[in-house]
């Protein structure tokens, strides 16, 4: 008697569930799941085949197949984001409609033959292909419409286009891209990828490769992304132009100690990044080709190394270069590295934990408040901004080259105590009675400082050079060392004492009533005295005295070779020089906006037991200088004395120069009064 066959079944599922498909060996009509009128999500488990699923409508299903399923395997979905997994083993030929969801197929090793449908029409429902259990190298994945997916060992999957998102696996990959939206998410296997038109998205997991492996990625169109949302690895991604540069992803787990390196290059390159949860770097240059990053939320640095300046504001999210080449908003990042030469401006937002790392260039910062920390190690000027109501800021130098500044002219109230500069001990800082502060150690050699309309006190301690300027108020600045130092005193009623014994200085005096204190500074100094009254001391150096700005002065000079100029009529000038050169070579008062003509010549001013001792230059009424000591005070008449202490070398007009011989021989004529 012949053995009877066993005849196919039909099993019809109305409830959501768990449903394990009978092995079927009958040949003919294949084992039907027909889930169409269920109301919940199902789960098929299928063996040996053939099998007919159909998905139920608007549900989110999944059918598994974990054995070789030698003949046709038909596979329908309707509306549902369904899933079809083929396992290791599953190598039978199947013919997959999904339906309208947005569904995924994913694939094992030595899954067979897979003839796909897309029937989505909409951009926002994609399918998947899943090939991230596949350990075999693909020799050509390709998304395009006419080549379809093919592996080297596993099967083929035709009509591979209607896939617009591929997870990759540990199987070496060649991948091309159609001219969609694509999205590619990596895995622990090598890959190529050709990108499409399409604004296409490149993505990534954590790295748990055994090995060290590369990935390359070719756009040339689109904008496209990198994705580094599913990491929890610390990412690095530099930028080398505007469409090319590399990243570093981190290995974990089982690839701790190994990594992944991204290269991407194109025509259009990469215009957004997405960060992941780890402490991820951000490089960029002059050309950075990306307009959008979003750090994730570990600490996170973003590093600007350009040779342009560039202005950094985190009240925009905004980092841009001088040409506007790099143009980036940005998200979820606490710490940035301006490393460039150029004219850098930072503004901050007034939060507080954000890093400042500054470079060689000439910077500004200004951080609207918040406990920001402020890195200038590379050698740039920069000036870090206070004003009222910012709180605390830490600034950092520990280059030898630079100039650090302090600039509290936003600030409201005095400044407290005395603000010490340089290599003083201790913890150094300018702060007010509200309690804005910027703070820095002896080591930062802060070396500036520009003050309010309040009065301060300045001192300059160390070898080193300072930088200082005074506001509209009573200002009493100090320096000591041999720094070669710059003041610029403001309006008010300023004192500065000079106790640096060879610094080469530059004060610059304003309108107030002045005092210069600098006897026991032999460098070679510069002054600019103000318009208002002064008093000024000067050392044994050869220092330059101008009087541009005219006023009243009283200035007393040492035994160098000094010069004395800015004589003009454009101001008012009464001006008594005591000095002790004797004729020093090079000693000059330059009048070489007037002739000798101009002058009225005196020796009369101040007599002494009736012997001549000053020589008074007088142009007219409001333009005197008055040379103490010109004469020696050893006879009564100019012609007959010699030269005094207070005997420049030459005396310069716009038509001669004076000697003390030419003084002497005016002298004997009546020219003199």
């Amino acid at each position: 008697m012949a053995t009877a066959q066993k005849r196919a079944q039909t099993i019809t599922a109305t409830t959501g569930g768990t449903f394990n498909l009978p092995n079927n060996t009958v040949p003919g009509t294949p084992t039907v799941f027909d889930g169409h009128t269920a109301t919940k999500n199902q789960n098929i488990y299928g063996a040996t085949g053939p099998f007919t699923v159909k998905f139920g409508t608007g549900h989110d299903n999944a059918v598994y197949f974990t054995n070789g399923n030698q003949a046709a395997t038909g596979i329908t979905g309707l509306a549902g984001n369904d899933k079809m997994y083929l396992t290791g083993g599953a190598h039978g030929t199947y013919t997959v409609n999904m339906g309208t969801g947005q569904n995924l197929i994913s694939l094992g090793n030595a899954w067979g033959s897979v003839a796909y449908t897309n029937t989505n029409a909409a951009a926002s429902t994609y399918d998947t292909l899943d090939v991230s259990n596949v350990t075999t190298n693909f020799t050509s994945l390709s998304l395009l419409a006419t080549t379809g997916a093919v592996a080297t060992t596993g099967g083929t999957i035709a009509d591979a286009h209607s896939f617009r998102a591929l997870n990759l696996g540990s199987g070496t990959s060649t991948v091309v891209l159609n001219n969609l939206d694509d999205t590619v998410t990596f895995g622990n296997g090598a890959a190529a990828v050709t990108g499409g038109t399409g604004d296409d998205i490149y993505a990534f997991k954590n790295f748990t490769g055994v090995a060290n492996v590369t990935h390359s990625i070719v756009d040339a169109a689109g904008v496209n992304t990198l994705d580094f949302s599913g990491t929890s690895t610390n990412v690095s991604v530099n930028f080398t132009g505007a469409t090319a540069g590399s990243a570093f992803v981190s290995g974990t787990g089982a690839g701790a100690g190994h990594s992944e390196t991204v290269t991407f290059s194109g025509t259009t390159g990469i215009a957004n990044i997405i960060g992941g949860t780890g402490n991820d770097t951000y490089t960029i240059g002059n050309t950075a080709g990306v307009h959008s990053l979003n750090g994730g939320t570990g600490n996170n640095t973003l590093i600007y190394n350009g040779s342009q300046g560039v202005t950094l504001d985190l009240r925009d999210h905004e980092l841009a270069n001088a040409s506007a080449t790099t143009d980036i908003t940005f998200h979820g990042i606490n710490n940035f590295k301006v490393l460039g030469g150029g004219n850098n401006t930072i503004i901050g937002d007034g939060s507080t934990g954000a890093s400042f790392y500054l470079g060689n260039g000439t910077n500004y910062v200004d951080t609207l408040g918040g406990a920001a920390t402020i890195h200038s190690d590379m050698g740039g000027n920069t000036t870090v901004y206070m004003a009222t109501g910012y709180g605390a800021t830490t600034v950092t130098n520990t280059a030898s080259a630079g100039v650090i500044t302090i600039d509290a002219s936003g600030l409201t109230t005095h400044v407290l105590g005395t603000v010490t500069l340089g290599a003083g001990s201790g913890s150094p800082q300018i702060s007010n009675t509200l309690g804005d502060t910027v703070s820095w150690t002896a080591a930062s050699k802060v070396t500036g400082f520009i003050g309010n309309d309040l009065a301060s006190t300045i001192n300059g301690v160390g070898n080193l050079d300072f930088h200082i300027s005074g506001g509209a108020a009573a200002d009493v600045i100090t320096l000591s060392g041999s720094g070669n130092s710059v003041v610029n005193t403001g309006n008010g009623a300023d004192s500065v004492t000079l106790s640096n014994a060879a610094g080469n200085n530059t004060v610059i005096f304003g309108s107030g009533t002045d005092t210069l204190t600098a006897g026991a500074n032999n460098g070679d100094n510069s002054v600019f005295l103000g318009g208002g009254t002064g008093t000024e001391t000067l050392g044994n150096g050869n220092n330059v005295i101008d009087f541009s700005n005219g006023g009243t002065h009283n200035v007393t000079v040492g035994t160098g070779a000094d010069i004395l100029q800015g004589f003009s009529a454009n101001n008012n000038w009464t001006v008594q020089v005591t000095g002790g050169m004797t004729g020093a070579a090079g000693s000059l008062i330059d009048l070489g906006n007037y002739n000798s003509t101009d002058v009225t010549w005196d020796d009369q001013q101040n007599l002494t037991g009736g012997n001549v001792t000053d020589l008074k230059l007088t142009l007219d009424a409001s333009h005197t200088i008055i040379l103490h000591n010109y004469f020696d005070h050893s006879a009564a008449t100019a012609g007959a004395a010699a030269a005094g202490t207070g005997a420049f070398e030459k005396i310069h007009f716009g038509d001669t120069d004076m000697t003390f011989a030419n003084v002497q021989a005016i002298a004997t004529t009546s020219a003199f009064h």
